[in-house]
């Protein structure tokens, strides 16, 4: 994970250095407003999903309870947010284009493709960090930074001069949708529902006892196990051993999964992270828009963005990302080190840089 993180932060690092060697003045501030506002609304918005996500499967493999079910209504809320998003950005073109992207429209294009495959990734890592399968998830990492840096290296050991700004558009849209693509294969290999749960016996009516009438287990009462994939359960996935009442946990994980639930969490996640983002890259955002229109205001916001970028250290997620996972399966392993090694990675470059 701290690997993956580091690689992402490099394609990052790499892709402002190339474009800011083999581009015009304009072209790097246009390019270094889409890779602020890439960064800003990518993971502001999605990285809520990829933790409801991860609470739905993780809450679900804890409970024994099937996360299908949740995990399509994460999907659709989803696809609902990744639309909304279109259409705000699309709303916001004609003062984009004009004050950020210095007028080089295709550049919008570029952000749309890549807040789509943005989407699609993050739901796929949550889906990854709720099973645990953090080499993967960290795969997804390293994909999404080499699909940056490796590019712009190939850019700048060829020599190319005044680079077309479409090319590192293209560039900065793709590095997602092929992280999405990397994480498939791991995909097709996860299982959604407890192993220890087996499937072999036959469905039952499922007996509640009266004091845990919940709205979740109420609606349990007439379900036959197995019968109601609506519900996400799974045969078995009810009873404790073989006793007479609902296993811990499945009740909670049942209502956890519903597509209210879901979507508020979404919303409120992505507000918060929306807002955090916002706040962290407005400074780069508003100088780039401000200084447009003069070759010294350009150079200034140029290299206002680099030193920004270059001063971040991308080390937090790694703790939200793991805790949220760890909390969906009750108790675990502890969080390790990870976190501590990919941020002292991280701000390797940075403490480096002044001396």
């Amino acid at each position: 994970m701290a690997g993956g993180l580091v690689i992402v932060g490099l394609g990052g690092f790499g892709f402002l250095a190339a474009l800011g060697h083999t581009t015009s003045v304009m072209s790097k501030a246009a390019l270094t407003a889409l890779y602020m506002i890439g960064n800003v609304v990518g993971p502001g918005l999605f990285a809520g999903l990829e933790q409801e996500t991860s609470r739905v499967v993780s809450s679900g493999l804890a409970a024994g309870v099937d996360a299908r079910a949740g995990l399509r209504r994460a999907s659709l809320v989803g696809a609902a947010l990744a639309g909304l998003t279109m259409v705000a950005l699309l709303a916001a073109a004609p003062l984009l284009v004009v004050h950020s992207f210095a007028g080089h429209a295709a550049l919008l294009v570029w952000l749309l493709l890549g807040m789509t495959g943005s989407a699609e990734l993050f739901l796929m890592r949550g889906i990854l960090g709720g099973t645990r399968r953090f080499g993967a998830y960290a795969a997804t990492l390293a994909v999404e930074g080499l699909a940056r840096l490796l590019p712009c290296l190939a850019v700048a050991a060829l020599g190319i001069a005044n680079v077309d700004v479409n090319l590192y558009g293209v560039i900065f849209a793709i590095a997602p949708c092929l992280a999405a693509v990397a994480a498939w294969p791991s995909l097709r290999r996860t299982h959604l529902v407890h192993p220890s749960r087996g499937t072999d016996r036959a469905p039952r009516a499922v007996p509640v006892s009266p004091g845990l009438a919940s709205a979740p287990v109420a609606a349990m009462r007439a379900v036959e196990v197995g019968e109601e994939p609506s519900l996400g359960l799974a045969r078995g996935d009810l009873l404790d051993g073989g006793a007479q009442t609902p296993r811990p946990g499945v009740a909670e994980a049942v209502g956890g999964h519903g597509l209210e639930r879901i979507a508020r969490g979404v919303a409120l996640l992505g507000v918060a992270t929306l807002l955090a983002q916002v706040v962290a890259n407005l400074a780069p955002l508003v100088v780039t828009g401000r200084l447009l229109g003069s070759r010294s205001g350009e150079l200034t916001a140029v290299a206002f963005g680099f030193a920004f970028v270059l001063a971040r250290v991308p080390g937090g997620p790694l703790r939200l990302r793991e805790g949220a996972v760890l909390a969906g399966h009750g108790p675990a392993r502890p969080v390790d080190c990870g976190a501590d090694v990919g941020t002292a990675a991280a701000a390797g470059p940075g403490l480096a840089g002044p001396a």
